[in-house]
């Protein structure tokens, strides 16, 4: 009589075309969790998950790459295409995924004020990062209609620079200038 023997099938060959890749969205200078990178599968442990492309978050960009999942048996397979999303900590609003941290400042114009360059700013940020006077639009205020000029761009708004922790908009408004400003010694 013939017995007939299987040969029993390893993680990597059982789960390896289940493994599908996740986009993994991160700030600059932040260390990657590479497991984020690989859609879980029930009952499924991943003893390791690399890169095996080399990605670092030194800059901003979107890296793809491949990752090797190494299963619980120790066999391996590949996760083809997976996407390195590396945010700047601050920087003005781009389309897509933020990491779940991030806090928004947009910037508007309020009474007294005819517009801010750039117009519709968005800014995101690092919740903790800092808002610098640099980071604020230029105001150009109705003088025509009796607004005043300040002295320094940032004094017009209501969101001065410093941490910040929680989206928010900074409203930039103006004062009409008074009589005796307007008309002073006549």
């Amino acid at each position: 009589t013939a017995t007939a023997t299987a040969e029993k099938q390893t993680d990597a060959e059982k789960y390896g075309d289940q493994l599908k890749a996740k986009d993994i969205v991160v700030w600059v200078g932040d260390t990657v969790d590479w497991t984020k990178g690989v859609e879980a599968i029930q009952g499924v442990t991943f003893k390791s998950v690399v890169d095996a492309s080399n990605r670092t978050t030194d800059a901003k960009g979107t890296f793809t790459g491949n990752l090797t999942v190494t299963f619980a048996d120790d066999t391996t397979a590949t996760v083809k295409n997976q996407n390195l999303i590396v945010r700047a900590k601050k920087g003005e609003k781009e389309e897509g995924e933020y990491p779940a941290d991030a806090v928004e400042v947009k910037f508007a114009k309020g009474t007294g004020v005819e517009s801010l360059d750039p117009a519709n700013k968005v800014l995101v940020l690092k919740s903790g990062e800092s808002l610098e006077e640099a980071d604020y639009p230029t105001v150009t205020v109705k003088t025509a209609e009796d607004y005043k000029e300040k002295a320094k761009n940032v004094d017009y708004y209501d969101v001065k620079p410093g941490v910040v922790t929680k989206t928010q908009t900074a409203t930039a408004t103006a004062e009409k200038q008074t009589d005796a400003e307007k008309y002073g010694d006549q």
